[in-house]
């Protein structure tokens, strides 16, 4: 019996101090993490952003001066050694946003309510405390933000579902950075097929497409009311569906701003 009490005993010793050892060695990884990331992020020549770090999980935060500089962010977090997955939260700044002031987020309008050009908006047209509209600078900030967003590529899906390809992720990931910075605009993605299959199971399918690209945005922190869907199937080709070139011109998703009259349209 006094042999049983001491195994269980030396057990128990050893249980503690490896509980101490982890707890301990954590919180020095965490503070290493923090420190090497934070003069990596310095060193690429990005200086608002923010690293928090837990465990060797590190959170991205803050705003930043283009989609490039949200990519270029995370890919130097990514690549830093110890670190093991990557947040990113960052956001663009407004066009006339000065370092180190404070940007707050603007009230967004009933879901059943008609949307009127930026240019349009005046205090009576919004909420009794929401913030005047922006200028028609930041607009076009916006606008020219999308454009360069979507001009790294063609949102792609799995083939014959709405599953979207990594690549996708990334190009979205530069949508949703641009859009952030612009919280009266509410974008309207439209899914497109080619005329292989069926038209019904092509419509549900255009429609599934266009709902997984909202689903993918807001889960990098963009509002559902800001974000619109619809799917059009293969009605509305925009090339010739008798050839490949053309079937897969005609397999998209476009995007639209629904109070911007230069809206960014397709995606290439």
């Amino acid at each position: 019996m006094p042999t049983i009490m001491l195994i269980i005993v030396e057990l128990f010793s050893i249980a503690l101090l490896s509980w101490y050892c982890v707890t301990e060695s954590s919180a020095d990884i965490e503070s290493d993490l923090t420190h090497r990331t934070t003069a990596a992020l310095a060193y690429a020549g990005i200086h608002d952003a923010k690293v928090v770090v837990d465990g060797q999980n590190v959170q991205l935060q803050g705003h930043v001066d283009s989609p490039d500089a949200v990519k270029l962010a995370e890919k130097t977090i990514a690549s830093t050694w110890g670190v093991e997955r990557v947040i990113n939260r960052l956001r663009i700044a407004p066009a006339n946003h000065k370092q180190g002031s404070s940007i707050t987020d603007q009230p967004h309008e009933k879901e059943d309510r008609s949307v009127p050009p930026l240019s349009a908006l005046t205090k009576s047209d919004t909420h009794e405390n929401s913030t005047p509209a922006p200028s028609s600078n930041s607009v076009k900030s916006c606008s020219e933000a999308l454009h360069q967003a979507m001009k790294k590529g063609k949102i792609r899906f799995e083939r014959g579902s709405e599953d979207l390809t990594a690549e996708s992720k990334g190009i979205l990931d530069n949508i949703a950075a641009a859009l952030a910075s612009c919280p009266h605009a509410k974008l309207k993605i439209t899914g497109h097929t080619d005329a292989t299959g069926q038209e019904a199971d092509n419509l549900l399918l255009s429609k599934k497409r266009a709902e997984a690209v909202s689903r993918y945005l807001q889960s990098r922190d963009l509002p559902r009311e800001q974000l619109r869907t619809e799917g059009r199937g293969e009605a509305q080709p925009v090339a010739d569906n008798s050839t490949a070139k053309g079937r897969e011109r005609n397999r998209r998703i476009e995007f639209k701003l629904l109070n911007n009259t230069n809206s960014p349209g397709r995606t290439p």
